[in-house]
């Protein structure tokens, strides 16, 4: 497991912190998110792991091994066994769940992501890294391109950071672009068949199998 944040609180019950990126390894997989809270208990050894309500904590968590995102509002191991247990072990209201493929396209969310913007969002991030060349940048660097101000600029790359169309570290406001996900979802999507996702709502314990478990 690796956790970063900026303060830790411990307790002899153990310790709990905010704003946290975090890595869980197990056994060839790594389910990472940006921003979160966690709170680990020694007795019974547990790890609980919710995502923030706001900015970039409203990103999917991501599955390497099984190439997957998952929309759920968090997930809590107990340490060393083979069963993660998915949905929010802090709110007994989150209750819905949605894992897709890295890959996944579909139309209906892609437009909708445009709203009531003149230009798709998509379509103007894929403008700008194919002008400027740039797939790290800064904030201030794609307000100029798109003339807003450089706090709407911050909100569009986090918006699009949650959609999964780049990275972005809110800190030093830095934005990395996957060239690929522009590529593929923004202008010249084909299908894939063997890429999927699915919805359901979660009943009150639900477990999922690390690989070779």
């Amino acid at each position: 497991m690796h956790f970063a944040a900026d303060e830790i609180i411990i307790r002899q019950s153990g310790w709990s912190a905010v704003h946290v990126l975090s890595e869980v390894h197990y056994r060839g997989d790594t389910l990472s998110h940006p921003d979160c809270n966690v709170r680990y208990q020694t007795a019974p050894n547990i790890v609980s792991v919710t995502r923030q309500m706001e900015g970039i904590g409203q990103q999917a968590f991501k599955d390497s091994h099984h190439q997957l995102s998952w929309d759920v509002e968090g997930f809590s191991w107990e340490i060393g066994q083979p069963l993660i247990k998915i949905g929010s072990p802090l709110l007994a209201r989150a209750n819905a769940a949605e894992f897709t493929s890295f890959n996944y396209f579909e139309k209906q969310a892609f437009d909708a992501i445009q709203g009531i913007d003149p230009i798709h969002p998509v379509v103007e991030l894929y403008r700008f890294t194919r002008e400027t060349g740039l797939r790290v940048f800064t904030s201030m660097d794609y307000s100029m391109y798109i003339k807003l101000s450089e706090i709407q600029a911050r909100a569009i790359l986090m918006n699009l950071a949650n959609d999964g169309y780049l990275a972005y570290d809110v800190e030093d406001r830095l934005a990395t672009s996957s060239a690929q996900n522009v590529w593929t979802h923004g202008l010249f999507y084909r299908q894939d068949e063997t890429t999927t996702s699915f919805a359901f709502t979660l009943p009150q314990k639900w477990v999922i199998t690390p690989p070779g478990a």
